[in-house]
């Protein structure tokens, strides 16, 4: 897919108790309430349809396929198998820790207050992707054999906005879409940006959307803040309800977490997950005497083992982990040896049976008489099965430089940092790398070995504006532009003369070109890229030419790999040549998903 660079975008729905930056992938940074792009692929505002659910909105209305919409028998079409989603982090995100946080963060919410569960993809063909893209949005459910996604934009990095993304891909619409939502808010429509009026549609009972019994939710995290997609900053919703105290877009609320559990009917899915773990991790144990001081349960979690009848299905190893819950108490002197004793006894078999109950079960069988032989110490049976799956897989290490320079760019960096807010708000976080101790650059990116100097594109910045030029200049209006002496390693945007933090294009064709005179020839032996500052556009790959005059070039045989992120800088080295000038074609443009602007350092002496 082919994604074209919008200068107006849909502003991420975002809460946060700190001041927000600049907000919209793409966006320019200065002018942000005039009317965004229509974004015809988006529905609701952030929600992103599959293309047979498309299809099915031109021909029906809705997304389901039929002249009814959602019968009740294609739910569990939605609905991720065994409450499972497998998930990965593109490249263009997994170095970009505020994002990795966020979604962890939410991911952990949601385990602890449903039964979804999330585990690094393998080779499974329906799984969920967080990738760095235009805005906030994500798809609705599980479809099989398709690749759903979330795009994690510019200032989407929050927990609570990952939070409510991933409870699209749950399968969850908009509250305040519900059929009944006019009982308790008003829609404020002379509010609402043009365009973006489908956001705030009603669905309709039974055939798109069902709440499980659950009234309306001012706290669901699935409930738009109150001034979401606002042209004039005032609120586009009002309640005309009682809202008792409650705040939407926050965190999974009690009816969120309600209704997730019925959807996916948790309560079977978390019997069938404990007996699968104990299947699993559960080994029979040799007839030994389980002894110990005193009778008591050794895990934390045998009432749910019990309320799962894993006393019965798993008696061997629950006399060890669950004695007392489940009832299989016997004295030090004259222990069962079975859990199952209980019942054998309500069963006659320690009078049809009694030499082998003698050993499995003296004390339930009342056969304790003169003193047994000590019982050998206890053994442990294999581990307690786990209660969670393993944590999720961190992303790639960065190369060695992060390509972030450290710095606090708000004099409340501190104040932020100790109230928690590094870890709550993705533009903190970004913001204040020091206070948030944050991975990021004291010193630029430097290769190793002789004639491996930086030639003062980045970081110092000591090559002037004038030795850079370029085939093509964005300029997306409000005065902003992405000229060729944006082009910088480390450069970010410079909101005083309306810079953006990169070289943009103003095409996506194969006859773009950056140009770098150096002054004087030297020996270059070295160049490392990244994207463009904040926002998801970078070059993927590019060819690069050497000249001594200016005028004759010769291109050297090698295609090099870019970014796949906007931000961490990626090293190539090449033998060495001895040039002026350098130019930089990036290369491919047509097929390559972002559009394409670049920062450049070159090294050699």
């Amino acid at each position: 897919m082919v994604r074209s660079l919008c200068f107006f975008v849909l502003l991420p729905v975002v809460l946060s108790q700190v001041q927000q930056g600049p907000i919209g992938a793409g966006q320019i940074p200065d002018d942000l309430l005039k009317s965004p792009e229509s974004h015809s692929h988006l529905f609701h505002g952030d929600i992103k349809l599959t293309p047979a659910q498309e299809l099915n909105m031109e021909r029906y209305g809705n997304p389901y396929g039929t002249p009814l919409g959602r019968a009740a028998s294609s739910v569990d079409k939605e609905r991720w198998p065994n409450a499972v989603i497998p998930y990965e982090f593109d490249c263009s995100i997994a170095n970009m820790e505020s994002a990795i946080t966020s979604v962890k963060r939410a991911m952990a919410e949601w385990e602890a207050k449903t039964c979804i569960r999330f585990k690094p993809k393998t080779t499974e063909t329906a799984f969920l992707q967080f990738f760095r893209g235009q805005g906030c949005w994500g798809h609705v459910g599980h479809t099989a054999n398709y690749m759903s996604q979330i795009s994690i934009g510019d200032n989407c990095d929050f927990h609570h906005v990952m939070t409510h993304e991933i409870g699209h891909s749950v399968g969850f619409w908009h509250e305040q879409s519900r059929p009944d939502r006019d009982n308790s808010i008003q829609v404020l429509w002379e509010n609402v940006l043009p365009g973006l009026e489908d956001a705030f549609a009603k669905r309709s009972w039974g055939t798109e959307v069902i709440d499980y019994g659950s009234k309306y939710d001012f706290a669901s995290i699935m409930h738009y803040p109150f001034t979401a997609f606002s042209k004039n900053g005032k609120p586009t919703i009002r309640a005309i309800a009682d809202m008792q105290g409650k705040t939407p877009y926050v965190e999974l609320s009690p009816d969120d977490a309600m209704q997730t559990n019925a959807m996916y009917k948790c309560d079977a899915v978390m019997r069938k997950r404990m007996a699968d773990d104990f299947e699993a991790n559960f080994k029979p144990l040799p007839r030994i005497v389980k002894r110990s001081n005193t009778c008591s349960d050794k895990s934390a979690n045998c009432q749910s083992y019990k309320d799962s009848g894993l006393c019965n299905a798993h008696a061997d190893s629950l006399i060890y982990w669950c004695p007392v819950t489940c009832d299989m108490c016997s004295s030090d002197s004259c222990m069962d040896k079975k859990g199952n004793c209980k019942a054998w006894v309500a069963g006659g078999h320690c009078q049809t049976n009694p030499e082998a109950l003698k050993i499995d079960c003296p004390y339930s069988c009342n056969f304790c008489g003169t003193p047994n032989t000590p019982p050998p110490p206890t053994q442990a049976p294999t581990p307690e099965p786990p209660t969670a799956l393993p944590p999720t897989a961190q992303p790639p290490t960065p190369s060695q430089a992060v390509g972030l320079r450290c710095a606090d760019k708000r004099s409340k960096c501190p104040t932020y940092a100790q109230q928690g807010e590094c870890v709550k708000s993705g533009w903190v976080f970004r913001n204040c790398l020091i206070s948030c101790k944050a991975k990021c650059d004291t010193q630029p990116l430097k290769p190793d070995g002789d004639c491996a100097n930086a030639l003062g594109l980045g970081w110092d910045f000591t090559l002037p504006d004038s030795a850079f030029t370029s085939s093509s200049t964005l300029t997306p209006g409000g005065g902003w532009s992405a000229p060729a002496h944006s082009a910088r390693l480390y450069f970010e945007d410079d909101r005083n003369r309306k810079l953006i933090g990169g070289w943009c294009m103003t095409a996506r064709d194969n006859n773009q070109w950056l140009k770098i005179d150096l002054g004087k020839e030297k020996k270059i032996t070295g160049i490392a890229t990244q994207g463009r500052d904040v926002f998801y556009e970078h070059v993927e790959k590019y060819e690069l030419e050497f000249s001594r005059d200016g005028s004759s070039w010769t291109k050297y045989p090698k295609v090099f790999n870019g970014n796949c992120d906007h931000f961490t800088p990626v090293l190539n080295r090449f033998n060495t040549q001895v040039a002026r000038y350098v130019r930089v074609l990036p290369y491919n443009l047509p097929n390559q998903y972002a559009w394409p602007c670049m920062r450049v350092e070159l090294y050699g002496c």
